[in-house]
């Protein structure tokens, strides 16, 4: 049963994930699966290794000269940084 709450994660892919996802990646989902799918569902056949997995992120403490900047609205479900639509 999927909750109506939302959490922010903070997603780190294994090497060598892509440039655009080196920071990491910020997402919110309903759960830690669905974070999972919604960052791997942004590559073809062969998605990158899911490192490590934060829930709960507070955005306040996220790199204040890269992420904060650059991300996208973290109170909606999706990916907000990197804002996909500028890749």
């Amino acid at each position: 049963m999927r909750s109506n709450a939302l959490h922010r994660y903070w997603v780190k892919l294994a090497p060598p994930e892509p440039i655009a996802f080196k920071l990491g990646c910020g997402v919110t989902a309903f759960t830690e699966e669905d974070a999972k799918q919604l960052v791997l569902s942004q590559f073809g056949a062969a998605p990158p290794v899911i490192a490590s997995i934060e829930s709960d992120v507070d955005v306040s403490i996220l790199d204040a000269k890269h992420v904060i900047p650059n991300m996208g609205d973290c109170t909606q479900r999706g990916i907000w940084f990197p804002a996909l639509g500028a890749l």
